[in-house]
């Protein structure tokens, strides 16, 4: 939930029961835009807001008169957004698609949280806010109930988790990144996972590179691969599994402790020293 004091538990219970498929009824939906409302008055210290629900289906300019307004888009459009001086501080704005993928531009060079545009696809949601300065992503699910994005790297991963991070954008619990034929499920607590705090591997077959291995060969992996088997312990139990084209460096002795762990390995070990350690020592 991305907001504390329970001002958005119901709009937010909303948004699971509409992610899993479940019957929403009108009444619990009415309930979600009254509390939406309410969460955006007390950030913004305004109590003017309005819970109009705006219907469009193609492109749309929003303006300050959408203070507080939900925008439900339900055929492909794009959304423009106000220079940020024009919206002035304290505007809010949410934006959900419904059987469409949505492109919300900011205005000119300006940016959202560092992006130059939010894609937002069918189920998916989220919400703006204005300073007067720049445009900020508050909450982000913009990828909606397949809930799930692909990148071309590590890297690449880290990179926008770190603006989240820096911006302050959430993301639902259950979240799913994927880079490179693994994935990352976002639970808010784990810290398993280097530069990723909040996330852990999705599944209990785990890869050294979730960790942060380099697997290049040359670099060593060792502190990867003993957190890998570590998370592994905590879990009670999986598979730690090297990846086709990977080559690992293992030049240190790596400890497992617990029941049900497998190693297994697509790709070379160039050194590997494993110890089994008692269950309780």
């Amino acid at each position: 939930m991305p907001f504390t004091g329970g001002v958005f538990q119901r709009i937010w219970r909303f948004v699971d029961q509409f992610s899993t498929n479940d019957t929403v009824d009108r009444a619990d939906l009415d309930i979600a835009f009254d509390d939406l409302v309410a969460g955006l008055n007390s950030l913004s210290g305004s109590t003017t807001l309005s819970s109009s629900v705006i219907s469009v289906s193609e492109n749309y300019a929003i303006t300050t008169d959408n203070a507080g307004n939900l925008i439900r888009v339900t055929s492909d459009a794009i959304l423009m957004l106000p220079a940020a001086a024009d919206g002035g501080d304290g505007l809010f704005v949410g934006v959900v698609a419904d059987g469409a993928t949505v492109t919300v531009n900011p205005n000119g060079s300006e940016k959202v949280s560092g992006l130059s545009s939010v894609t937002v696809k069918d189920t998916g949601s989220c919400i703006l806010h204005c300073d007067g300065t720049r445009w900020h992503l508050i909450s982000d699910n913009s990828f909606g109930r397949a809930n799930a994005r692909n990148f071309a790297s590590r890297a690449e991963m880290l990179a926008l988790w770190a603006l989240h991070v820096d911006s302050g954008i959430t993301v639902p619990v259950g979240t799913k990144w994927t880079t490179d034929g693994w994935s990352l499920e976002y639970d808010g607590t784990t810290t398993t996972v280097p530069g990723m705090s909040g996330w852990k591997p999705f599944g209990k077959i785990v890869y050294p590179e979730q960790f942060g291995a380099p697997a290049d060969g040359a670099t060593s992996d060792v502190s990867a691969m003993q957190a890998a088997l570590t998370y592994l312990t905590a879990i009670g139990g999986g598979i730690l599994h090297g990846r086709e084209g990977s080559t690992y460096l293992v030049d240190e002795t790596v400890f497992v402790r617990g029941d049900d762990i497998t190693l297994a390995s697509a790709a070379p070990i160039s050194t590997f020293q494993i110890r089994i350690l008692p269950r309780s020592s």
